[in-house]
């Protein structure tokens, strides 16, 4: 499995060099030995991988969606991230659907009803997100949908979002690895196209190794 690493003081040169590095349209799966939830990686890679012109779609699960909002703009220019819709299923104090708000909004009451959050992408695609020009698409983590259902849905998910993609549009996955065994990690990888592997070096800082999955070779 062909791999490039990227180490260094600073975390968001780190990722931007990432985002340089994929060829899109691309599926990638964060997972390694820190959880990058925590690191809001996801979000990260995503405000340095997409710009102004382009639309996201976020599927909240493990944070609420103002603290997602916040993460798209860490590190990056606030005008030159993409514009986003949201798929809440963390906040427990959820408001009305609002879909023509400045940032659409579904709320879903669980991570784990993978047919609510399929209709919770469905109506935002349908009637907000704009069809034309790129579009994104990133689950926080995917470890909050397999405690709900099976590896085998949560794939069949994961297809189904990448056909929900427009243009160069990436589809960025978290997990947390450590949650997981062998066979269920085996699962997901084949069916992205990268694998961001994420580790802490000796000094407590990051380091990232972009790795091809057998399922572009």
């Amino acid at each position: 499995m062909p791999v490039d690493t990227y180490c260094g003081v600073d975390n968001e040169d780190q990722l931007s060099d990432v985002a340089d590095a994929v060829s899109a349209p691309t599926t990638m799966l964060i997972a390694g030995t820190v959880d990058p939830t925590e690191y809001a990686l996801g979000l990260r890679l995503l405000a340095h991988a997409g710009s102004a012109d382009d639309t996201a779609i976020i599927v909240t699960t493990t944070e609420g969606r103002e603290q997602v909002i916040a993460h798209t703009r860490d590190g990056v220019v606030e005008d030159e991230v993409p514009s986003v819709a949201v798929v809440d299923t963390v906040s427990e104090d959820q408001y009305l659907t609002a879909p023509y708000a400045d940032i659409p909004t579904v709320y879903m009451p669980s991570a784990g009803d993978l047919e609510r959050v399929v209709i919770g992408l469905s109506d935002l695609t349908g009637t907000v997100v704009p069809s034309t020009g790129t579009r994104h698409f990133v689950i926080r983590s995917l470890t909050p949908l397999i405690e709900g259902a099976t590896t085998e849905r949560v794939c069949r998910l994961l297809e189904r979002v990448k056909g929900l993609r427009v243009g160069d549009g990436l589809g960025i996955f978290g997990i947390d690895f450590t949650a997981h065994d062998e066979e269920t990690m085996n699962e997901l990888t084949a069916v992205v196209d990268r694998l961001l592997w994420v580790s802490e070096d000796s000094d407590g800082g990051l380091q990232f190794e972009l790795r091809t999955t057998r399922r572009r070779l």
